[in-house]
């Protein structure tokens, strides 16, 4: 092809595009097309880095940041001890489990208070 009747074929090309409203359309529901597909990529990533952030809090919150669980047994041991003590050392104890009359034992007063306890049961 010459060059000249490129230029003239080009010219026409443009001028029948820009006289037809059928274009015109087109190209406008193209622009359209590609906005909604910019729009929903940028919604879906949003979402997804939402998402991803409430699972590792909720595996933070679950995994990582859970405090160790009492020992059961450790707890009715506790219990046990404390019922005893308030039970069999009324009068003879205050209420702290460790503190004994200091006239009546002078060795340590946690193995005397075990020993008073087993033998009054």
């Amino acid at each position: 092809m010459i060059t000249k009747e490129y230029q003239e074929k080009m010219h026409s090309e443009i001028n029948k595009r820009i006289s037809s409203p059928e274009w015109d359309f087109d190209i406008a529901s193209q622009v359209i097309s590609k906005r909604n597909k910019n729009i929903k990529r940028n919604i879906f990533a949003l979402s997804s880095l939402s998402l991803a952030a409430t699972v590792a809090i909720v595996i933070f919150a679950v995994f990582i940041n859970t405090q160790p669980v009492a020992n059961d047994l450790n707890g009715f041991i506790s219990k046990q001890i404390d019922g005893t003590q308030k039970e069999v050392f009324k009068e003879i104890y205050s209420d702290n489990i460790l503190s004994l009359n200091p006239n009546e034992y002078s060795g340590d007063p946690t193995d005397k208070l075990i020993d008073n306890a087993l033998s009054m049961r």
